[in-house]
């Protein structure tokens, strides 16, 4: 996809750009009590691309040099004419931006890092049924329990490449989630607790 990407910002003459490309798996489980009321799985990809348009304007015999930017969101499900219709529209909408001029940094090509996981090793199910043993392994009392819980388990891909020089990505796992605690006695009481 940024291959095809890079061919149509070419063919537009835009030669200033940073794209973006964004995978995120999840699995997410929702349960009341200890009973699995929802799974959910999810894998979203959207490419972020921003383009730069550099012009100058002359006011009072003074020439300003503006660097003008805008953004758009590509999916793998458009089509190369979609493609080119969203790239070049903002392209358009960048000569609007009026930012002073400014230099970009060089990019690095650092390639892809994953990050460090005690997960990354597990599928995305593997590692959600863990935590959700772990969190109902301590729910064993019957006047306090866990109302709900709602469970989170995201892998996320990420990669930019830029016109400037940059060519990195990297690879995390991430685990978050919510649950209410519920005491019936002496009065009925929920507390709530995020965690990440």
């Amino acid at each position: 996809m940024k291959d095809k990407i890079k061919k149509i910002l070419g063919t537009l003459g835009i030669d200033k750009y940073i794209i973006e490309d964004n995978k995120k798996e999840s699995v997410e489980l929702f349960f009341i009590r200890k009973r699995l009321d929802m799974r959910r799985m999810t894998d979203i990809r959207e490419i972020n691309v921003t383009v730069f348009k550099d012009f100058e304007e002359t006011k009072d015999g003074e020439t300003r040099k503006f660097r003008g930017s805008s953004k758009c969101v590509l999916y793998p499900s458009m089509t190369d004419d979609e493609i080119k219709k969203s790239l070049s529209d903002a392209y358009l909408a960048a000569g609007f931006v009026k930012n002073e001029f400014y230099e970009m940094p060089a990019g690095e090509k650092n390639g892809h890092t994953d990050v460090a996981s005690n997960i990354a090793d597990k599928g995305l199910e593997e590692a959600a049924g863990i935590v959700a043993a772990a969190l109902f392994a301590e729910d064993t009392r019957s006047d306090v329990f866990l109302n709900t819980v709602e469970l989170f388990v995201f892998r996320t891909d990420r990669s930019i490449t830029s016109s400037f020089g940059a060519d990195v990505g990297y690879t995390k796992w991430n685990i978050e989630g919510e649950f209410v605690a519920q005491a019936k006695e002496p009065q009925d009481v929920e507390t709530y607790r995020g965690f990440e």
